[in-house]
């Protein structure tokens, strides 16, 4: 009964670790983003003499594509936690169904 604990445990932490660093991972992205745009805006508005218009556009682009790329790693983080660990299993796969199929044919022939 403990090693079955201890395994559950372990492998608790071991999603938990991986959230964190997908988490940490997104952020760090995020921020590297609005400092990007912001950077190459304040650079565009020297070159072009527009002073703050490219860089408060940019840098807003910036923080709109770091929560669109938060969003995706949070739904794909999702899609595969919530994943049926065997496919071939579930009684809507493809097979399954015509694997019935073929059952059904062979009872009739009978």
């Amino acid at each position: 009964m403990s090693l079955s604990k201890d395994n559950k445990s372990a492998e608790e932490g071991s999603q938990l670790s991986k959230a964190l660093g997908t988490a940490g991972e997104a952020v760090l992205a995020s921020a590297a983003l609005i400092v990007l745009g912001a950077w190459s805006g304040m650079w565009l508005d020297k070159q072009l003499h527009t002073q703050p218009l490219l860089t408060l556009l940019l840098a807003i682009l910036g923080m709109f594509l770091g929560l669109a790329r938060m969003v995706k790693k949070a739904l794909d983080m999702d899609r595969l936690e919530n994943r049926p660990a065997d496919r071939s299993r579930q009684s809507g796969s493809p097979n399954h169904k015509e694997e019935s199929k073929g059952d059904e044919r062979l009872n009739r022939q009978e």
